[in-house]
């Protein structure tokens, strides 16, 4: 062996020994999921892993439902806070890293806001977008103090290429996508027909899908409708089938963030009901009648399933030590 041969051969030892990498066969564990295989990278296998204590009611975000003007109504903003709310349940990982940077946080922004701003000639537009990013938070949960939830919520001012500046913060993202997602009509329609409550067959369809998702932790948004006018729209989490058939759906509910309610199928009646969640909605006068349930917003699940399989890909691949 030639001297030069000699000294790369020691050069690639030398590489080696000092550069672990995540074997095929390795784990991996989070405040997400918990001994997910390495070798098994897949869309169901993260979501079997997912950890039931990361859906609790800990993580959820500090706000609470709040009116605002759109033009010549009001809307409040429950519909934005349980899908921004199921993004941070799959996307935020806890206890990991320092502080936010400037970056981080207007990549958070645009994912709340559900678009992102840019530049166009003398004035701003919006893109959608095509990924969404998991993201560390540096403490345990969600608190006031909280460097991310400080920085999100008293906002700053962004600067485009054109010098047109832009006030971001929680929320007025939050009230961005909610006024688009509402104005989306042929989207909207079929939430103001028909009875109140839907028919047996409806409900027991919905039933199927939400019972198929939760089974596999795939969070599901559900739009409540006590009234053709008086709707809600929170996250369903996990479920429970009780002796005598009801089955209770654990929810997150903005109304009240900081402990999960219960939306209730009855499979005698064929109807779902949510008294403590619907109780006191504006024009809801018998907060114990059925209701009508919708599943929405299950398009978006894509871009969190290809944030899930980048995230943990490169993870695996990634030097363990140094």
């Amino acid at each position: 062996m030639t001297k030069t041969a000699k000294q790369i051969l020691i050069l690639l030892v030398s590489l080696l020994s000092t550069h672990s990498f995540a074997a095929p066969t390795g784990k991996i564990s989070d405040s997400l999921v918990e001994n997910l295989a390495c070798d098994r990278i897949s869309t169901d296998e993260i979501y079997r892993r997912i950890r039931p204590e990361s859906l609790g009611s800990s993580y959820h975000t500090l706000s609470v439902n709040w009116p605002f003007s759109a033009g010549l109504y009001d809307l409040a903003a429950c519909w934005s806070l349980s899908r921004t709310q199921r993004l941070f349940f799959y996307l935020s990982r806890w206890s990991q890293h320092s502080d936010p940077t400037p970056q981080q946080t207007t990549e958070i922004l645009d994912m709340v806001r559900g678009s992102r701003p840019y530049a166009s000639g003398s004035g701003l537009k919006e893109t959608a977008l095509s990924e969404f990013k998991v993201f560390s938070q540096k403490d345990s949960q969600w608190r006031t103090n909280t460097p991310l939830w400080s920085q999100m919520q008293y906002g700053f001012s962004q600067k485009f290429s054109n010098g047109k500046t832009m006030y971001r913060a929680w929320k007025h993202e939050i009230e961005h996508y909610q006024k688009e997602r509402f104005h989306e009509f042929a989207k909207n329609l079929k939430f103001v027909i028909g009875d109140d409550a839907r028919s047996g067959r409806k409900n027991r369809q919905t039933r199927d899908v939400l019972l198929r998702n939760l089974e596999s932790h795939r969070l599901t948004l559900l739009l409540l409708r006590p009234t053709r006018t008086a709707q809600h729209v929170v996250v369903a989490k996990s479920f429970e089938i009780k002796s005598n058939g009801r089955i209770e759906i654990r929810v997150y509910d903005s109304n009240q963030p900081l402990r999960d309610q219960i939306v209730v199928f009855d499979g005698r009646e064929d109807d779902f009901y949510a008294p403590d969640i619907v109780r006191g909605l504006p024009r809801v006068k018998n907060a114990n009648d059925a209701i009508g349930v919708f599943i929405v917003d299950e398009y978006e699940r894509s871009l969190v399933d290809t944030a899930l399989l980048k995230h943990y890909k490169k993870a695996c691949s990634a030097p363990t030590g140094t």
